[in-house]
């Protein structure tokens, strides 16, 4: 559709008028995002969108972005964090450095003294015997994982020396 010129002589000093009052109200609100012509904004919908450090790896350059070097920073500042929490906790945990308690050659007794560890459970470890690994309490639905966590550094399991 076609305007007339003097419709056009109105319409275009309006609009000039809008659109300078446009700015001042947008800044208010929030800042204007530009519009694509329809013809780039068609071959986006149609083109496959690929990642920019793919592009990048392609070109065999690196994506300058400062936003992704500073979420870098953040990130190793994090994980610095962490591992400075979790050797702290590791002092803080009390160490067992008493003897161990071999699992293949312990009495009824010398396996009740072990922490959580009733005398049933004494039991249910003396009738698993032999046991390769420590681990095979729990592999083999002998000791619950809870329990095994509190124990496992108190035990061993030696293998049992043949008679020569």
């Amino acid at each position: 559709m076609r305007l007339s010129r003097s419709f056009a002589r109105v319409l275009v000093p309006a609009l000039a008028c809008c659109l300078q009052a446009a700015p001042i109200q947008a800044q208010e609100a929030a800042p204007p995002k530009p519009a694509a012509p329809p013809a780039t904004q068609a071959a986006a919908q149609a083109a496959p969108k690929t990642p920019p450090a793919k592009k990048a790896a392609k070109r065999g350059t690196a994506p300058a972005k400062p936003d992704a070097d500073a979420a870098l920073q953040k990130d190793v500042a994090m994980q610095a964090d962490l591992k400075r929490q979790v050797r702290k906790k590791a002092r803080k945990a009390p160490k067992y450095h008493g003897p161990l308690v071999n699992l293949n050659a312990a009495s009824r007794e010398e396996l009740m003294k072990l922490p959580n560890v009733s005398a049933a459970m004494a039991d249910k470890l003396i009738a698993g015997r032999p046991y390769r690994t420590k681990a095979d309490m729990v592999t083999r639905d002998i000791v619950p994982y809870g329990i095994y966590s509190s124990i496992k550094d108190r035990v061993a399991a030696v293998p049992p020396t043949a008679p020569k």
